[in-house]
C-alpha cells in the first residue's frame, strides 16, 4: 500500500497535469484540440469558432434557398405556393407576404408577422 507522502505525490502530479489540460481547453486558439483521458476536447475558441462557422453555413444556404424560390416564383406565368405552412416561418420586419388560400398552419408551426409586414391571404 502506498504512504501518504506517495499518495499526496500522485494526486499532486495529477492535479498539475489536468491542470494544464485546462489551461490549454481555455486559453487554445482557433486550431487548438486538446487531447484527454477522456477523448480530444476543443478549446474554447475552437469551440465558437466551429458554432460560427455553422452558423454562416446555415444562413448562406437559408439566403440561397430563399433567392432560388425568389426567382422560381418569378420566372413562371402560374405562381404556386403550398396549401400549408409546414416549417415555422417569419416574415422580417419591412417585408410584406402573399399566398393564395385557403392557407392552413400545421400543428405547431409558428408563423411570425414582424412588426411593419403584413401577410395577405387572397
Amino acid at each position: 500500500m502506498a504512504t501518504l507522502q506517495e499518495r499526496l505525490e500522485t494526486a499532486t502530479t495529477q492535479v498539475e497535469t489536468d491542470s494544464g489540460l485546462l489551461h490549454d481547453i481555455i486559453h487554445g486558439d482557433v486550431n487548438t484540440t486538446v487531447q484527454t483521458d477522456g477523448g480530444p476536447v476543443k478549446s474554447v475558441a475552437k469551440l465558437f469558432g466551429d458554432l460560427e462557422a455553422q452558423y454562416e453555413a446555415i444562413e448562406y444556404y437559408t439566403n440561397l434557398a430563399q433567392q432560388a424560390a425568389a426567382e422560381a416564383n418569378t420566372a413562371a406565368a402560374i405562381d404556386l405556393n403550398e396549401a400549408t405552412v409546414s416549417i415555422d416561418f417569419e416574415i422580417p420586419s419591412g417585408s410584406n407576404g402573399l399566398s393564395v388560400g385557403p392557407v392552413a398552419v400545421a400543428p405547431g408551426i409558428t408563423v411570425t408577422i414582424s412588426p411593419g409586414s403584413t401577410w395577405a391571404i387572397i
